[in-house]
């Protein structure tokens, strides 16, 4: 398996495309599998449509990076939380050489893939797996949701793709983010990937390989981020 962490679906500009030109091809087959149904992602069958289908308002963004490498059309099907079935779902996810986890609440999403029965399914798969924003979050054993104004830290259950390093998705140099990295470090000791708007990571066979302007911060860190969060 090789796991692709994102922020969002600009991974065909030149800070991605040089690492990934190797890994996407023309003719590989990708899954696009929009799972959070809040913040007008697909809330009942008719928002997906108008989201998700041909003219829909994610179309385009969703796809547009996968074309730049070469991929047609006719290789991006879709999962329909509403139409499809667990044998529809699974002959895709077989079929497919990329699944592309796409969603913006970590919880909405393991909650859709645990409605669908996927998660053994996810975790029996062989080809590549990418994420966007939640989507990356999710394939690790745990994931902590970013901080809000309420500042509430906790781990919850992920699909268990990944482990030893947490990842701070969308991140900016604000008391969210770095509160969020200063406590996932001391909380389990391991390092956490930044990813600014511009950055990722690509893990194949135990290598991991920062894309962007993605960075490590770790224990030896941590004084550092505690004099930056005191001048919040």
């Amino acid at each position: 398996m090789i796991n692709i962490l994102l922020n969002e679906t600009n991974f065909d500009r030149d800070w991605a495309a040089e690492a990934l030109a190797c890994i996407i091809r023309p003719e590989m087959r990708v899954l696009m599998m929009p799972l959070s149904d809040n913040h007008g992602w697909a809330s009942d069958a008719l928002a997906w449509q108008d989201g998700f289908e041909s003219d829909g308002d994610y179309h385009y963004d969703l796809t547009r990076p996968f074309r730049s490498y070469g991929l047609m059309e006719n290789h991006i099907s879709w999962l329909n939380y509403y139409d499809d079935d667990f044998d529809g779902i699974t002959e895709k996810i077989q079929k497919s050489d990329i699944l592309f986890l796409v969603g913006d609440d970590p919880d909405a999403c393991m909650n859709t893939l645990e409605d669908l029965a996927l998660i053994n399914t996810l975790r029996c798969y062989h080809g590549i797996v990418m994420g966007a924003d939640a989507g990356a979050k999710i394939q690790f054993d745990e994931y902590y949701p970013s901080l809000d104004d309420e500042m509430r830290f906790e781990y919850h259950k992920g699909l268990g793709l990944l482990s030893g390093f947490d990842i701070e998705t969308q991140y900016e140099e604000d008391p969210f983010h770095i509160a969020g990295i200063i406590r996932a470090i001391e909380s389990k000791d391991h390092p956490v990937i930044v990813m600014p708007r511009k950055g990722g990571v690509m893990i194949s066979e135990g290598n991991m390989n920062l894309l962007g302007d993605s960075f490590t911060a770790d224990r030896n860190d941590l004084d550092d981020l505690y004099r930056i969060a005191q001048g919040f």
